[in-house]
């Protein structure tokens, strides 16, 4: 909530969200796999909720990399 309303002072409306495990079809991820780029290269930002594991499995570490590689901003990455 507290990133929510930062984020409605800012810029006046509410934020759009890239879920990703809305948005990727998590029982068919070899499919959705290849939307990934297209999916990140949107984001403006990235904002991770992650646990003690977050950066120990892979898939998280790939997404991270994606959105670096879409052309956003290491500044631009919450953990």
């Amino acid at each position: 909530q507290e990133w929510r309303e930062a984020f409605k002072a800012a810029f006046r409306r509410e934020p759009k969200i890239f879920l990703d495990k809305a948005c990727i079809d998590q029982s068919a991820i070899e499919q959705s796999l290849p939307c990934l780029p297209v999916f990140l290269a949107g984001c403006n930002s990235f904002l991770a909720l992650k646990g003690p594991s977050y950066l120990g499995r892979i898939w998280c570490v790939v997404e991270l990399y994606v959105f670096l590689e879409m052309g956003g901003a290491p500044s631009s990455i919450t953990l």
